[in-house]
């Protein structure tokens, strides 16, 4: 059986939406005047869509006035007589440019413009602020370094005395049975320095600490505190002795105090101004062992430098071993690739910094100047320090002698 097949063109009608965003329009028509809508453009009209179904048509044509404005000054106003469409979709404008008008073109072209310069001036605006508050910021944190200073000036040393015993709890000293030709030698060359403090409260004293550290510290008081690892890395006497000056210089400058106090914050600070010394007594332990007695600005380890050459000279001590210290922090900081931070951006200036300032203070000596050597067997205190295995910064594990 034959059957009869018929042929069907089915003819599909595509309706192409153009692309919309959310936005309104104002129009004395409508009985609210205003009202939200889906906003489309075609290449000669703007659509505005609203959520009854009606529909609103703006012509692109020459007639068409465009406006950046608004409350945030990101909305785009279409107006055409008393009818105006609006949006702050960032996408609207991008719409716009299906438009052929050359009016309308020309006036996109403008807003873009305007757009631009509006930018850049926001931009100098908000750099300006900013500029501004960090340099209010910069004078406030120096006004209160400031004060600080001037305040510490007036306290009574005492308040040194106490900082240093709160924080010794932190400092694990070795005895002097342990390091004794180490302790007689550090013992004795503070001796040679006459450190004359500003206060009888003030007790210069030195501690040992058993570890691999390339380091030493002052704190308020007058205790110095120097590492078994800053000794082993040390070829002379001399450079023990600059060590114990700079420290020593510090504590005479107030240094250590001064960073103990901008360390805590300014209320447990102003508590131990006013006389509560237990205000800090649970931070100063903690602080000393994050390190913050080593974080001194560039001007007071210069002044700590500066201090320390003087007392090497009433000492008749050689300052060269000032340079040849600094020699063993430059190789440190090389070890550990701190020698590629600019100084601006570190705490302490850079070895080869100091080492010209220090070459220098020496040309201004006197040519015929005369130091009295170091009568120490100091390859026997090397001996000692080196029997300490250093880890990193933790305690050293001592040899047992056979």
């Amino acid at each position: 059986m034959f059957g009869i097949f018929t042929e069907r063109l089915i003819v599909f009608h595509v309706m192409i939406i153009p692309p919309s965003c959310l936005g309104g329009i104002f129009s004395p028509q409508l009985p609210d005047r205003r009202a939200s809508a889906t906003i489309a453009v075609t290449s000669n009209e703007i659509i505005a869509g609203l959520a009854d179904g009606s529909q609103h048509h703006m012509p692109l044509d020459h007639t068409l006035r465009l406006e950046v404005g608004g409350a945030s000054g990101r909305m785009v106003m279409c107006r055409h007589g008393d009818v105006m469409i609006y949006s702050e979709d960032p996408h609207f404008l991008g719409l716009l440019q299906a438009c052929d008008e050359p009016h309308v073109r020309s006036q996109l072209t403008c807003l873009e413009a305007n757009k631009k310069r509006h930018r850049r001036m926001m931009g100098l605006i908000w750099t300006s602020v900013l500029a501004t508050l960090f340099v209010l910021a910069g004078l406030a944190w120096w006004s209160a370094k400031r004060a600080l200073h001037l305040a510490i000036t007036h306290m009574p040393y005492t308040v040194d005395v106490m900082l240093e015993k709160s924080a010794m709890g932190s400092v694990n000293a070795v005895s002097a049975e342990q390091y004794p030709k180490t302790m007689a030698l550090l013992n004795s060359l503070l001796k040679q320095l006459k450190p004359e403090s500003k206060d009888k409260a003030i007790q210069y004293k030195i501690a040992l600490v058993d570890s691999a550290e390339i380091n030493a510290f002052a704190l308020p008081g007058g205790q110095v505190v120097v590492f078994t690892g800053l000794l082993r890395d040390m070829t002379s006497p001399e450079q023990l002795a600059a060590t114990l000056a700079h420290e020593v210089s510090h504590v005479d400058l107030r240094h250590g105090t001064e960073r103990l106090l901008l360390s805590m914050g300014a209320f447990t600070a102003a508590r131990i101004l006013l006389g509560d010394i237990s205000a800090g007594a649970d931070v100063v332990g903690s602080l000393v062992t994050s390190g913050a007695m080593n974080n001194y600005s560039q001007k007071q380890e210069d002044e700590a430098d500066e201090e320390g050459f003087k007392h090497l000279i009433k000492a008749k001590i050689d300052p060269k071993g000032f340079i040849s210290l600094f020699d063993i922090f430059d190789k440190a900081m090389k070890e550990h690739h701190l020698d590629k931070i600019p100084e601006w951006l570190g705490t302490h200036p850079e070895p080869k910094s100091r080492i010209e300032h220090v070459q220098s203070l020496i040309k201004a000596l006197p040519k015929d100047m005369a130091y009295h050597p170091i009568d120490v067997d100091f390859a026997a205190v090397k001996l000692e320090v080196s029997r300490c295995r250093g880890d990193g910064g933790t305690a050293c594990q001592r040899e047992e002698k056979q």
